[in-house]
Order: structure tokens, then sequence, then C-alpha cells
């Protein structure tokens, strides 16, 4: 069944419970340019992110996501509202209160960390659970960054 995520039982429906901000980052072994550039595929989104089936540009600045866990598959569509050289911020249209950023730092001689925080504004203890089960938790952002850290480093995948 394929819901979208204003209508899925993540929905932003009613009073929003706040989920905690998840943060994670990464040093690669490339250059800024390179890891922004890598990043800014979002159609590879699905190369180094686990549940991410999707990611397709619909306009200029807008994105329509496609995520499969736990049997479930939703759909949204994410606004970039900033996409400089250094940063990468976004946030979901139609209420589902999900929204985040990606910097890219230098971190020494072909080094970039790469920072990524995520907000999500559920509307109970419950939806966060089920995000849990999508894998919208600390460790699988962890995970998605290792992948990202060996598709950038890998020569020839980049």
């Amino acid at each position: 069944m394929i819901e979208s995520w204003a209508t899925s039982p993540l929905s932003w429906a009613g009073a929003p419970y706040p989920m905690p901000t998840i943060e994670q980052d990464i040093t690669v072994e490339a250059p800024v340019g390179r890891a922004f550039e890598v990043w800014t595929d979002y159609e590879r989104f699905p190369e180094f992110m686990e549940h991410v089936k999707e990611v397709r540009r619909i306009g200029p600045d807008l994105t329509h996501w496609v995520v499969e866990a736990a049997g479930k598959k939703v759909e949204w569509d994410a606004k970039v509202t900033s996409e400089e050289n250094r940063r990468v911020a976004w946030r979901a249209v139609g209420g589902s209160g999900q929204s985040g950023e990606v910097r890219f730092e230098p971190a020494g001689a072909n080094q970039t960390k790469v920072l990524v925080k995520l907000d999500y504004s559920l509307p109970s203890k419950t939806q966060e659970i089920a995000a849990s089960a999508l894998g919208i938790d600390d460790k699988a952002v962890k995970d998605d960054l290792e992948s990202f850290k060996e598709i950038v480093e890998s020569p020839g995948r980049g």
C-alpha cells in the first residue's frame, strides 16, 4: 500500500509530539566539493540510504521521495530551501513536520566532515515508534552515512 506522508500513520495531524532531533556526522576522504556534489545528486540517495527507494526532482527546488521499511511504503515531497556549496537544507511540504540540513566542512587535506541534522514533529509517542520502525533513527542515519562514505571514497563510483 502506498501512502502519502500527509495521510500515513506518520502524518502531522493534531498537536505535534516533538521527536528528538537526530544529529550524526562522519569524516570522508574527499574534498568538500566532491562530497557536496555526490550528496546533491538526490537520485543517488537509494545507493546509500537503506530505506529510500526513490528520490526524483519534480521541480527546480522540489523532490519526491519514496521510502519503504517494515512493509510500509510512504511518499512525500520536500522543498530544498538551501543548496549552497557547504550546506543543503530542506523541509517536507504538505504538513509532515520533517526538515533537515547537511553541512560539509573541510576537515584537513582532501577530507570533509559531513554533518546531518534531522528534525521531526510527530503527533504522538506512537508516531515516534512508527518513525523508528521506518528507519528514522540515529542508527539508520549513521549507517546511511557510512554507505555514503564508501561511495564518495570509491574511485569510479562518484
